[in-house]
């Protein structure tokens, strides 16, 4: 069996309350089971939700929340691998570690699928991006595919394999894998959502030295438009999750701005 295991914040804030249900929904769609573990002892709205699905179940209690109302990635690392061995308690034999703002195309899901049932130690999850009504081939590939034994390690940002090796993310460019990768879709959102979440997570400046951790717009519409700049559209075509994510898109959105910078048509 496939198990996803999906770490959640603030559900109505932070553009998280605009897809998170349809990202969700693409989980629950793929796999066999999927829970996520929440972080916020305040979130509401997760009830709902899994209510809507079957196979889907959330973690929250005091082990899951983040106490004194810091981000901490070690805690988020610790939440994945809670609910990796919940799932492997049930019988699931491969797991994916993936974000609430992320989905799972329908273009994907056979590939993946396939990826998942071969999975052993840890291997490659490969992820992609949306931008308004484009769809881009995978930048990046994360050690996010877990076999028996593969655990998060406590950066929340690399994977320990079942031989101590570490595995850490890598940037790149992967069109020939686009046929099984997942979307994120972080720009889809106003500067104010992503400048509370940015302040909240420290602008991950644990992860990158030099970074300072309070938000700096100039420093992220740089940041974002070196990224896009080198991205590549990917030849696939918006399912559903993605079309109902781009009728969303407003011109207030992070994305607008990065699009208007690059010169591209996003709507």
């Amino acid at each position: 069996m496939i198990g996803i295991v999906c770490p959640v914040g603030p559900v109505d804030r932070w553009g998280y309350q605009r897809n998170l249900a349809e990202c969700v929904g693409s989980f629950c769609e793929f796999a066999d089971l999927v829970v996520l573990v929440q972080s916020h002892e305040e979130a509401a709205g997760l009830g709902e939700l899994a209510g809507r699905y079957g196979n889907l179940s959330v973690l929250a209690n005091e082990q899951t929340w983040f106490h004194d109302g810091r981000y901490r990635a070690e805690r988020v690392a610790f939440n994945r691998n809670l609910g990796a061995d919940a799932l492997r308690q049930v019988g699931c034999s491969s797991i994916l570690h993936l974000d609430c703002n992320w989905y799972i195309p329908e273009s994907s899901r056979a590939e993946l699928r396939k990826a998942c049932g071969e999975a052993q130690g840890v291997r490659w999850l490969f992820r992609g991006c949306q931008v308004g009504k484009w769809l881009f081939s995978p930048g990046m590939r994360l050690p996010n595919l877990h076999g028996p034994g593969a655990r998060m390690a406590l950066d929340d940002d690399s994977a320990i394999s079942p031989d101590g090796a570490t595995v850490r993310r890598e940037s790149g460019f992967w069109p020939e894998r686009g046929g099984q990768m997942v979307v994120d879709t972080e720009l889809e959102v106003t500067w104010g959502e992503l400048e509370e979440r940015m302040n909240f997570v420290r602008c991950y400046a644990d992860l990158a030295v030099d970074r300072s951790p309070v938000f700096d717009r100039r420093f992220w519409q740089a940041f974002y438009r070196r990224k896009y700049a080198s991205r590549k559209r990917s030849g696939f075509e918006l399912g559903k999750v993605g079309q109902a994510i781009a009728a969303r898109h407003e011109a207030k959105f992070v994305s607008e701005t990065i699009a208007g910078e690059l010169k591209w048509n996003i709507t």
